[in-house]
């Protein structure tokens, strides 16, 4: 309290203000009481002056945009990890889990499963493989007539051979047919079950 002065041994302190002698009782309070009740604008911060409080805004929730480059990059690692780690998309979930990320950066809100897996994953899949797509033929068997495997795995070739792509074929996607199987293993492609025929199948059989 740099407005009064010591006047006794007692403790007693006088106001350099009004000359007012106030009892100080070993601490501040009644010497703060007297400027509150006597002297208020002495308290006041005048304008312009930072407090601490300033610096400390325990009330912001600011959170990086989306679209942000800070965002963005964060978004991506969490998805590399999930993807390199195996890790379930319900890990965003976790209490534990969202707790360490707050701890390392308060402003990173994590994006919810859905995001990850149609928006980040998605994404991922594309800067890291070039898809394309393409019918190259749609022609009839050798002979139409011959469903066996080794007829279908001469027409099979046939159409790699003309397209020049054997070599750079590794796996064939086929029905669930022992046929189709075989035809794949004559060829020497590896076999693909259609996962859309497989789910038929077993939806059949549970139905029956």
């Amino acid at each position: 309290m740099d407005k009064f002065l010591g006047v006794s041994e007692s403790g007693s302190a006088k106001c350099v203000i009004c000359g007012h002698v106030n009892k100080s009782c070993g601490n501040t309070t009644n010497l703060f009481n007297h400027l509150k009740r006597a002297h208020p604008t002495v308290l006041s911060v005048p304008k312009g002056v930072a407090r601490i409080a300033d610096f400390f805004d325990t009330n912001s929730k600011k959170t990086y945009e989306n679209g942000s480059f800070r965002k963005s990059s964060l978004d991506k690692a969490l998805i590399s990890m999930i993807a390199t780690d195996l890790q379930p998309f319900r890990i965003v979930e976790g209490a534990g889990f969202r707790n360490f990320v707050y701890c390392l950066d308060p402003q990173y809100t994590l994006p919810c499963r859905r995001t990850l897996n149609d928006v980040l994953l998605s994404n991922m899949y594309e800067d890291i493989f070039d898809i394309k797509s393409a019918v190259l033929c749609t022609s009839k068997l050798l002979n139409d007539l011959d469903h066996m495997s080794e007829n279908i795995a001469s027409s099979l070739h046939e159409v790699l051979s003309e397209w020049g792509v054997a070599s750079n074929v590794s796996a064939i996607v086929t029905d669930n047919a022992s046929s189709m199987i075989k035809s794949c293993s004559i060829v020497g492609k590896r076999h693909m079950p259609c996962f859309a025929h497989t789910l038929n199948l077993i939806m059949q059989e549970s139905l029956q």
